[in-house]
């Protein structure tokens, strides 16, 4: 059998993933150090990665450890809880400057790049999340 890469598969033998065989699997026997396990994707595992890469997914749930900080800060002096939050501001400012710089990329500009227009557009998500 042949991949889409036209490499010989035939001596790969399957290893199925949830019932459904996406890898082939050949065992490599190497004399000087152990074996190993060499993969190839199979026509079927290549379908469903690009499956995957196309559908949407559920919003991940984000923690702010900051939060958690605060939270119990109230052992700590007044000091290190004012050194701790302007640490965060400092951190804050610094990443704003950077979306700011990606911000100003139109994605209409001819001349930009395909990646400085995922850029603005995983910037764009970022905002409203």
């Amino acid at each position: 059998m042949a991949s889409r890469s036209g490499t010989d598969l035939s001596d790969f033998g399957q290893t199925g993933v949830t019932g459904v065989d996406y890898l082939y699997r050949r065992d490599s026997i190497q004399h000087d150090r152990p074996n190993r396990k060499v993969y190839r994707i199979t026509e079927a595992g290549e379908a469903e990665l690009t499956h995957w890469l196309q559908t949407h997914h559920p919003l991940p749930v984000l923690r702010e450890p900051l939060l958690a900080q605060l939270y119990f800060a109230a052992q700590l002096p007044n000091e290190a809880i004012v050194y701790l939050l302007e640490q965060e501001l400092e951190a804050r400012q610094e990443k704003l400057a950077q979306c700011e710089a990606i911000a100003s990329l139109s994605l209409s500009n001819p001349t930009a790049s395909r990646e400085q227009k995922l850029h603005r557009l995983v910037l764009n998500l970022e905002l409203v999340m």
